[in-house]
């Protein structure tokens, strides 16, 4: 793996989150928090002083948070990487909770990175609530 190429990868990569609407900070592995290029970039130069590879890693971000009363929705991201086809989204964990507790998750498996929901389906998928209907009155 050449550093040039890595670098490319990591900027395509970049690219689709930034599309996909997840453009906030981020967790690599519960550590290095900062914005994802921030991120990410930490977690690899750490890895590749040791390992002859990068095996696979999770990226955690908000997707959603208003405050501290409001639910918010976290998405866990198991990403794979490979000299061939750069860094891919194999799973997406998202989960809706308050201070008091978990609320809703939702796991979804993802072939390609072009499959990824943006961040506002991946918020509604565990932030819809069940719609009661009231009855009308006649």
């Amino acid at each position: 793996m050449t550093l040039q190429r890595l670098e490319h990868q990591i900027a395509s990569f970049l690219q689709r989150m930034n599309e996909r609407g997840y453009n906030g900070h981020f967790l690599c592995n519960a550590s290095y928090p900062g914005k994802l290029k921030e991120s990410l970039t930490q977690h690899l130069l750490d890895i590749l002083k040791n390992e002859p590879a990068i095996p696979p890693f999770r990226l955690t971000t908000y997707s959603h948070w208003r405050d501290e009363q409001s639910p918010r929705v976290s998405c866990d991201f198991k990403v794979k990487y490979t000299n061939a086809e750069g860094f891919q989204v194999d799973r997406i964990d998202i989960t809706s909770s308050t201070s008091t507790g978990q609320l809703k998750r939702v796991t979804l498996p993802i072939k390609a990175n072009i499959d990824m929901p943006y961040c506002e389906q991946a918020n509604r998928l565990v932030l819809d609530q069940d719609k009661t209907h009231k009855l009308k009155r006649p």
